[in-house]
């Protein structure tokens, strides 16, 4: 195994030590969200939350649900602007979507320091599986205003790992062949299918 932790201190943090960092990091997007979200302010006060009474993550519970609709309902063509955005658009790095399946795609949008966080997620995932320098990666996820695959691919570059962008599971085998990848990126559904057509090309998968 190259590594057990990509950031040790935060992943053996001591489970007390941890749930007070939740709890401090709850608070903080509770006071960001209110501060830069339009949305937000009205909602708390639409239905009379005070957010400094959000003080751990069982107070999440108490709160009613935002749901898709919501979030559809207040972006354009419903409304003017993006209610939900909570940065200004000169620190915007990115924008992206859902995937739409439930309706008209939800906006969001990441600054530089969301992809540096998203990264991080990746790069602890990673190495807590083993993979590090000099490995090579199939990237199976989708490239575009989906956000996964491109932070995946900040990731690798951040652990020493060589990503081969396919986007999709439907590459040919001579890939397989000729750059002996040490890993797959996938969902199960798409990874089930790769085996399938492997084994039907004489490939044990």
């Amino acid at each position: 195994m190259k590594g057990e932790y990509y950031n040790k201190e935060i992943e053996t943090m001591d489970r007390d030590d941890l749930d007070s960092l939740v709890e401090e990091k709850l608070r903080y997007t509770i006071d960001y969200a209110v501060k830069h979200s339009s949305f937000y302010r009205k909602w708390f006060d639409k239905h009379n939350i005070s957010p400094s009474s959000i003080r751990n993550h069982e107070d999440l519970l108490e709160l009613p649900l935002v749901s898709g609709e919501l979030i559809r309902n207040n972006q354009p063509p419903k409304t003017d602007d993006f209610r939900f955005m909570s940065a200004n658009w000169d620190e915007i790095y990115t924008i992206h979507e859902t995937s739409g399946t439930s309706g008209t795609p939800k906006a969001f949008f990441l600054t530089w320091d969301d992809w540096v966080r998203f990264a991080e997620k990746y790069s602890r995932s990673f190495t807590s599986q083993g993979f590090g320098k000099g490995d090579r990666m199939i990237m199976c996820a989708s490239y575009g205003m989906n956000v996964g695959a491109n932070t995946m691919t900040l990731s690798a570059r951040d652990i020493g790992m060589a990503v081969i962008p396919e986007g999709k599971c439907t590459f040919p085998t001579r890939i397989l062949e000729s750059y002996q990848p040490t890993g797959i990126v996938a969902s199960v559904f798409k990874l089930l299918r790769l085996a399938r057509r492997l084994k039907a090309e004489g490939i044990d998968p």
